[in-house]
């Protein structure tokens, strides 16, 4: 594999990385199919800073994913009065029974 380099030479002399930076060379190693170490090796980074790179863009990524489920997964809440000893919760592939007393703030809480 020829050594592509997503940054100037110059830029690289003792100064970060931006952001951007930082994901061109995780997406160049994911494409490459080597060992990190090796890709760092042949690129001349600094393995333990690149490992802390792609630990850092893993965690960014499920924040991300974790946010998008939640919005996607809202489901509302009918809470139909009077109160009775009985209340059922229907998701779209299941549902919930309670058979005793409950009040809306330990429903809220049951489905969130």
């Amino acid at each position: 594999m020829e050594n592509i380099n997503p940054v100037n030479q110059e830029q690289r002399g003792g100064s970060k990385y931006t952001q951007e930076q930082r994901k061109e060379w995780i997406e160049l190693w994911r494409a490459s199919g080597q060992r990190q170490k090796e890709f760092c090796g042949e690129h001349n980074l600094k393995y333990l800073t690149f490992v802390s790179w792609v630990c850092k863009n893993k965690k960014a990524e499920k924040e991300r994913n974790s946010t998008d489920k939640k919005i996607m997964s809202f489901t509302e809440l009918k809470v139909v009065a009077p109160p009775s000893s009985f209340a059922e919760i229907t998701f779209k592939q299941c549902s919930v029974s309670i058979f005793h007393p409950v009040t809306s703030d330990f429903l809220r809480a049951l489905i969130d």
